[in-house]
């Protein structure tokens, strides 16, 4: 069973972290093109559920009135990792991994598509010229 410090070191020693926290850390992925370049966050964090601890990786997609609630759910269904939430009225993509099964391998996956899918459905469903702009380059 893995612990929180050995996520947090494990993605201290292969990523660079953006930020660190007790219960959280982040880091920040460059996609799109030599063009259009779109850095974006992931969160990591610890939390608890069903009485066990948690690792959740998380990303910001936008704010709510920038979507369509009902194309945001279509495209929920069709996500390979992780599901889409709304937050205090932001749109972010989820992917919870359970830290007493943990696989380093499925961490990296999620903190990778996480915010790929994030950047994704921003990108389809957003107008470039309506993204926030702390999401650009």
């Amino acid at each position: 069973m893995a612990t929180w410090a050995e996520v947090e070191t494990y993605a201290a020693d292969k990523y660079r972290l953006g930020r660190r926290e007790p219960t959280w850390f982040s880091l920040v992925w460059d996609f799109g093109t030599n063009t259009e370049p779109v850095r974006h966050e992931v969160r990591v964090e610890q939390i608890e559920a069903f009485g066990e601890p948690w690792v959740l990786c998380l990303s910001r997609v936008c704010a709510e009135p920038l979507l369509d609630a009902k194309e945001v759910l279509a495209r929920n269904a069709r996500l390979a990792i992780g599901s889409v939430a709304l937050v205090r009225g932001t749109y972010i993509v989820r992917h919870p991994i359970r830290l007493a099964t943990l696989d380093f391998d499925e961490l990296d996956r999620a903190l990778l598509f996480v915010p790929r899918e994030a950047c994704a459905l921003m990108g389809d469903l957003v107008r470039h010229e309506e993204w926030p702009g702390d999401f650009r380059s």
